[in-house]
């Protein structure tokens, strides 16, 4: 039994908050971005030119966790502290590993109490790198940074940068079953933000594939946003200091109503096709293998949402 009671004329509710990744997946995704072609298991996808995208499942993602929000209106970055409903808070951040089907306990050290109401938004402040791993099996050999093979999977602790293109300096090794044994999470600069090949410290406000709007800022703290400089990195293998946190904002696709009746929140980030495979032809990006160079592994921009019960 969980107690109810009454705070400043508002009613609350008191309730277990757990983080659950269901694989849920959008609708538009697939054919927004582009699924990858799998038969019987094994990827046929081969890349048409340079950079060439598809799409699969995540398989493990990890991320340094520092404030979690719900918010009945759009939040602002100067004033969502004040205006939306703090779930977690904390100075130091607590690693929370997502995978898929797997529910854990949301670090609030307690449960939590929040006002009855409609909840449309959800803001997230996490640290700057984003860790990410991954197997993949292609029908045919693939070259990785130093080797080839069918199978291909993330390298441990190693940085790749998202504008690198060049597979020589990649967090990807390609090779045998036996091989990828040894697939550990690498990790992207979530914070590190491109516009036009400069460095900006934010998005706009726009559109994600469930149709609803979301966007992203790179700070220093909670709510100060990181003064940009220089360019965007070409092909390199780690990036500069930009910023410390990745501050992001989203519209839920369907909003969450807290009623006296509520018991728990489920939180849940997407899988299912949220899997970014980035392949180079021959002849493209430094790449000389026949089949084709995997530059890239990685989960694209994460999307969320929140179910009460």
């Amino acid at each position: 039994m969980y107690a109810r009671m009454s705070l400043l004329s508002c009613t609350f509710v008191t309730l277990i908050f757990l983080i659950h990744v269901i694989g849920f997946s959008s609708a538009s995704n697939a054919a927004k971005n582009g699924s990858c072609s799998v038969v019987s298991g094994e990827i046929t996808e081969t890349a048409s030119g340079a950079d060439h995208h598809c799409y699969v499942d995540m398989q493990g993602a990890k991320v340094q966790w520092h404030a979690l929000y719900l918010c009945t209106d759009q939040p602002v970055l100067a004033t969502y502290r004040s205006t939306c409903k703090e779930i977690y808070y904390s100075t130091t951040g607590s690693i929370v590993e997502f995978l898929p089907n797997a529910t854990t306990a949301f670090p609030t050290g307690a449960d939590i109490s929040i006002p009855v109401g409609t909840y449309n938004y959800v803001v997230m402040k996490v640290g700057k790198f984003i860790h990410d791993k991954m197997v993949v099996k292609f029908s045919t050999a693939r070259q990785g940074k130093t080797s080839a093979g069918q199978y291909c999977w993330t390298i441990a602790n190693q940085e790749f940068v998202k504008t690198n293109k060049d597979h020589t300096k990649a967090a990807v090794e390609c090779g045998n079953q036996a091989a990828s044994a040894v697939a550990g999470y690498a990790y992207q600069n979530g914070a590190y933000r491109c516009s036009g090949g400069a460095v900006v410290n934010s998005s706009s406000w726009a559109a994600n594939s469930f149709g609803k709007n979301s966007i992203t800022y790179k700070t220093t703290d909670d709510t100060t946003l990181f003064t940009p400089a220089g360019s965007c990195p070409g092909n390199v293998t780690t990036t500069t200091d930009t910023g410390d946190y990745s501050v992001n904002m989203q519209q839920l696709a369907v909003p969450a109503i807290i009623t006296a009746d509520t018991k728990s929140i489920q939180f849940s980030m997407g899988f299912t096709g949220y899997g970014m495979i980035t392949q180079q032809k021959n002849g493209e990006n430094n790449c000389g293998y026949a089949n084709g160079c995997v530059s890239v592994l990685r989960s694209k921009a994460p999307e969320f949402k929140v179910t009460v019960y």
